[in-house]
Formats: structure tokens, sequence, C-alpha cells
């Protein structure tokens, strides 16, 4: 990553490795948007190494694998400030019509 960029306006597409960022980034660069776009998924220095076979297993057995879990609670709270598990999600809020 060019170094100079970080001094600059960006927007930063921060979010789980293999949950769409590469799309969202190609999608926001169509768009022809005024500022540099940066995807990223790590900003801690602890990293697991996770394979496409684990999100498959993520997807078959969900309650069997919690990556998506420690990824919210060691990349998202320390450096937004945001706890993702603090409330339930509002699933009554969601149309599923």
């Amino acid at each position: 990553m060019n170094p100079g960029i970080l001094f600059r306006r960006l927007l930063l597409i921060y979010q789980m490795p293999k949950t769409g960022s590469q799309t969202v980034q190609a999608t926001l660069q169509r768009c022809s948007l005024p500022l540099p776009i940066v995807r990223l998924h790590f900003l801690s220095s602890k990293r697991e190494q996770v394979t496409v076979e684990d999100y498959l297993e993520v997807l078959q057995r969900p309650k069997l694998y919690d990556f998506a879990q420690k990824w919210f609670e060691r990349e998202l709270e320390p450096f937004m400030g945001i706890d993702a598990f603090a409330k339930p999600f509002p699933l009554s809020r969601l149309d599923w019509s």
C-alpha cells in the first residue's frame, strides 16, 4: 500500500475476509468516487490462518466454529469500540417478504 494514501481522505472497506469485500471494492471503483478505496481485513497482529474450507465449515456448521465471533472481538471492538454482540439482533425489524 502507498504510505502517502494514509494522510488523505479515503474510503476504507474493513470487513471479515471472504465476505464479499472484493466485490464491494470493485463496485465502488466503478462509481468513480473522488476518494482512493482501500480494502483490508485485519488491523490487529493476531491473525488466524483461515482457508476456504474453514468458511465452508462455518456455513455448514456455524455452531462448531467461532471465527466470525473472534474476528469481531479481535478486530472490530478494540479498534472501533463496537461490541457487535452487546445487544441482540432485532429480528422483529426484518422484512422477510
